[in-house]
């Protein structure tokens, strides 16, 4: 496929050190590492088709250099500021790079970040749009791994503002999750962005709320509450950024010596078709996700696709000889379908 470079804006806030993991003794910071040093050796084995760039942060990008802003009070407006000091936190990797080792030898198992340690989600997000514009990559994807509500963000006049905790009312909460949404929003046209949610129920609105506003859509958005759900979540993410066909689609014409029953076209309960009109199986189960059949006239259109190397989806479907057809010659035989399309990128259609 072509080549894709990936942003990861990622949580190294005090809560990732101070909440376990669901049914483990182990935190959200080792287990997030374990996890996301998997998905980066994944993706990078050498053959160039994918750059990574990683962007840690807590109450600022945690790069040695960038300032971490923190208030006496929650105020809008900025200033009245207790903590105003360089992050002297480094597990930066800015420029892209083919070399997984090189940003895993970085992911920190463990942290003690202090008052570097709040969740400014909005500047890595940011930081990871100034990143991604300088790529050439024909497919650039940002993928935010969080395990908070943010608790620092920019105001209109891109002042920092927050206390970095939660407690800081109703309203200004709000205001964080806005802005931090607003500045994933920007991205949204030209990048894919992806996200995870780390120990955050998906019950919650707030949380549902900030973690499906920083994706592309909310079936880009992630909930990981276990070990296992955070290792799918990320092994979805990359089959979906690999896979050769990423949610594409087909569109099957009948010719017209045939009749497809367009009006009732329901699904069987087995390949037999014994009681509906069509039937879909796949390689693997999980690839029937998301998956549609539907019909548009004498047209069966399959969306949702998502497929890799040796991955297949199957359907099969009834069609009956349109017995009014008097052009039919019942010596010959008649093919059933037209030029059938691929669209492999339904994001887009073009590639």
């Amino acid at each position: 496929i072509e080549r894709t470079d990936i942003v990861i804006p990622y949580d190294l806030s005090n809560s990732m050190e101070s909440n376990k993991v669901p049914g483990t003794n182990r935190t959200r910071t080792d287990v997030a590492a374990e996890a996301t040093k998997d998905f980066i050796n994944s993706l990078l084995t050498g053959n160039d088709k994918f750059r990574i760039a990683f962007v840690p942060y807590g109450t600022s990008i945690m790069d040695g250099n960038t300032r971490s802003y923190l208030q006496r009070n929650s105020n809008q407006n900025g200033g009245n500021y207790s903590v105003n000091e360089k992050n002297p936190f480094n597990y930066y990797v800015g420029s892209f790079t083919s070399n997984a080792n090189e940003i895993t030898s970085k992911i920190p198992s463990s942290i003690k970040h202090g008052n570097h340690g709040g969740t400014f989600t909005q500047q890595a997000i940011r930081r990871a749009g100034e990143i991604i514009s300088n790529s050439n990559a024909e497919n650039k994807v940002i993928v935010t791994i969080t395990d908070g509500l943010p608790t620092v963000s920019y105001n209109q006049a891109n002042v920092v503002w927050g206390t970095g905790t939660e407690n800081q009312g109703v309203e200004n909460m709000k205001a964080h999750r806005t802005n931090t949404i607003n500045e994933a929003n920007g991205l949204k046209s030209n990048y894919t962005l992806y996200s995870i949610g780390v120990g955050l129920s998906a019950s919650s609105s707030a949380e549902r709320e900030v973690i499906e506003g920083i994706a592309q859509k909310p079936e880009d958005a992630y909930f990981a509450n276990t070990v296992q759900e955070l290792v799918n979540a990320l092994n979805e993410i990359a089959n979906k950024i690999s896979d050769s066909v990423v949610n594409g689609s087909i569109d099957d014409p009948i010719t017209e010596e045939f009749i497809l029953n367009s009006d009732n076209f329901t699904l069987a309960s087995n390949e037999d078709l014994t009681d509906g009109e069509y039937f879909v199986t796949a390689s693997d189960g999980s690839l029937l996700s998301g998956v549609t059949v539907t019909t548009e006239g004498q047209k069966v259109k399959v969306n949702g696709l998502n497929l890799g190397k040796d991955e297949w989806v199957k359907v099969r479907y009834k069609v009956q000889v349109d017995t009014n057809n008097y052009d039919i010659d019942p010596t010959k035989l008649y093919p059933t379908n037209g030029p059938t399309e691929l669209t492999p990128r339904g994001d887009n259609p073009g590639e």
